[in-house]
């Protein structure tokens, strides 16, 4: 599930054509952690996700509704 979350915040992002660097500074984070976050190699905490969907302008559902798709396995997860 973890990398899930991962993929649609890294598809978020580029979506939203934000750099991990402008990301990293919104969220007061460096952009080293960040990147780790987006690899699923640093834990996201619940502060940091709902920070990271008000910087990306998306709600906790739509958000949510992505991932579980994106953890089924459907190909057209960010459509």
């Amino acid at each position: 599930m973890l990398n899930s979350i991962c993929d649609v915040i890294r598809m978020e992002r580029i979506t939203k054509r934000l750099s991990q660097k402008e990301v990293a500074k919104k969220l007061g984070r460096s952009q080293s952690y960040y990147t780790k976050m987006e690899k699923g190699k640093a834990g996201i905490t619940l502060r940091n996700l709902l920070k990271l969907l008000e910087i990306f302008e998306i709600d906790y559902f739509e958000f949510n509704k992505k991932v579980k798709k994106r953890f089924k396995g459907d190909p057209f997860y960010y459509v």
